[in-house]
């Protein structure tokens, strides 16, 4: 009989569901195996917000036990809303590729809850075994009756081990897409009782070759086993419940032992919280608190900021009551260094916000500067903002562009189809134009250059129809590049050309204390945290 979950809310799986982080991916074997126990992830969903909302509907429906048909009745119609439903053309983030994908779909929701729920309640169950091991030093994998059942996972009903037994690092269920097997832990007693044995050579099955298609990682898994389920669900969350120090910036030099643990328990006493218990921020997230921030890997004393060792006490403060909580991309695990902090962008395009205020949209991209200096175009000091006072005149222009496409804005920084090179009236400075798709539509973003800054600042945002041609974007474009006409402006076509660098997304914590900015990131998905501290 397939496993039944249970409705009334399991404790530790809500606990352990709720210490992951958000990990937005494109692939499912981006975020790979025990990577899972870190951060919640939907392949393809790369928007942060559909991210942080399908997370919070999975939480529900695993605390108030909700059934499949619940769970597709709340998500579905979010999905959709958000047009994230159906196959679609997606830029591959890894490769620059343009891919036509499966988004949402009726199937791809039960893939969503049934992995979720599973994986948690094993999570749960693990850790409730391992606690009582002194007693029920041992455990049973049970094969659960499916319509299809895998044979492998039938030959392995009924083996016995004891729960410190490797075997189980790959065999604990689940260890395939689907799989419902589950176990049970037993005592000397209730062995002798029901005349079980221990399982002296647990049956084994030829090995396949894997390789992941996107990182190249080689491995070698067992049959009966998929790959991305070649590991323990039950062990990944306690490696991974305290974030450790970031490595040292380059340059910097760490630390000695004996400076390091005294400032350790410094900060332990000034942060005053309960100790190895999740501490949840503003935002419903967790943060465990013990000496594990301050040992590295391999267990050694560590601080991720040496030399900015004199600011922890304003970082526990800032930990304690911070002023503001949120998702930012990081660029640099070191040194807190990010790409742009959506919550930001938002801020600024939101009507009412003071005209003199701004976010940036990132560093300028590498290709943008290279594939400009190829038409004597330097953007190499330029920097990208957006500014109240041009998304003001622009949403006044153009009403039909809504909250939800000024979000895209970064994205379509980072990752556009087309970009329109020309440069501006007698002044003779920049002038960009970028295209993306968004949700079956063209969002086509104009820059240019803010009269007497090296600033070049959205000026104004598009919707246009999925099959727009490159004339038509020329004379859409020509008013912001009076230099010459719409035949003069090029259009380069980058699908597939521009190779992203790796970022990943910090749970950031900002407090100003003492006339300085303290930011405090946490890396759910790498399993670190660091600090940064900015003189106003």
């Amino acid at each position: 009989m397939a496993l039944d979950l249970k409705p009334l809310p399991p404790k530790d799986a809500i606990a352990y569901f709720r210490s992951k982080g958000l990990q937005p991916s494109f692939a499912w074997q981006d975020v790979w195996q025990d990577q899972h126990a870190q951060a919640f992830t939907v392949a393809k969903m790369l928007q942060v917000q559909l991210l942080e909302d399908t997370r919070a509907i999975v939480d529900q429906a695993l605390a108030e036990g909700w059934t499949q048909a619940m769970f597709d009745a709340e998500l579905a119609p979010r999905l959709k809303a958000a047009g994230w439903w159906g196959k679609q053309l997606m830029g591959d983030p890894d490769t620059g590729e343009v891919k036509l994908v499966q988004l949402g779909s009726k199937r791809r929701l039960k893939t969503i809850f049934q992995t979720n729920l599973r994986v948690a309640h094993q999570v749960g169950n693990w850790q409730r075994a391992w606690a009582v091991r002194a007693t029920t030093p041992y455990m049973m994998f049970r094969h659960n009756s499916v319509r299809f059942p895998r044979l492998e996972h039938k030959a392995w009903d009924g083996t016995i081990l004891p729960i410190t037994d490797a075997w189980w690092d790959t065999h604990y269920p689940p260890c395939a897409w689907g799989c419902k097997c589950t176990t049970m832990s037993l005592s000397q007693a209730m062995l002798d009782q029901r005349k079980l044995k221990v399982t002296l050579k647990p049956v084994r099955f030829p090995p396949k070759a894997y390789v992941n298609p996107r990182t190249g990682e080689p491995a070698t898994i067992e049959g009966g086993i998929d790959p991305g389920w070649n590991y323990n669900v039950g062990k990944a969350p306690l490696r991974h419940l305290t974030a450790r120090p970031a490595p040292t910036p380059r340059g910097v030099k760490g630390l000695p032992a004996d400076q390091a643990g005294p400032a350790a328990r410094k900060f332990l006493e000034d942060l005053n919280l309960p100790a190895d218990r999740p501490v949840v921020d503003p935002g419903g997230h967790p943060v465990v608190v013990n000496d594990g921030l301050f040992r590295d890997a391999a267990g050694f004393s560590a601080v991720p900021r040496p030399d900015l060792v004199e600011f922890l006490p304003q970082v526990a403060q800032t930990l304690r009551s911070p002023e503001t909580v949120g998702w930012v991309w990081g660029l640099e695990e070191r040194t807190a260094k990010i790409a742009v902090d959506l919550a930001r962008v938002m801020a600024v395009a939101t009507p009412g916000t003071d005209d003199r205020d701004m976010a940036d949209l990132g560093p300028m991209p590498q290709w943008l500067i290279t594939q400009a200096a190829l038409r004597k175009i330097d953007l190499s000091k330029m920097t990208l903002r957006a500014h109240a006072s041009e998304i003001r005149h622009s949403r006044k222009e153009h009403p039909d562009v809504k909250d939800e496409h000024y979000q895209q804005v970064p994205a379509l920084v980072r990752m556009p189809e087309k970009v329109i090179y020309g440069l501006q009236d007698y002044r003779r400075q920049p002038a960009i134009a970028m295209i993306g798709e968004y949700n079956g539509e063209r969002l086509v973003g104009f820059f240019g250059v803010r009269p007497g800054t090296r600033e070049l600042v959205l000026k104004s945002l598009y919707r246009r129809r999925a099959g727009i041609d490159d004339l038509d974007l020329k004379e859409l474009f020509r008013p912001y590049a009076r230099d010459g006409g719409a035949a003069d402006l090029d259009v380069d076509d980058m699908r597939g050309k521009i190779k992203l660098e790796q970022d990943f997304l910090l749970r950031r914590f900002v407090r100003r204390v003492d006339k300085r900015t303290i930011n405090v990131d946490f890396a759910p998905s790498l399993g670190t945290w660091t600090y940064d501290v900015q003189d106003d």
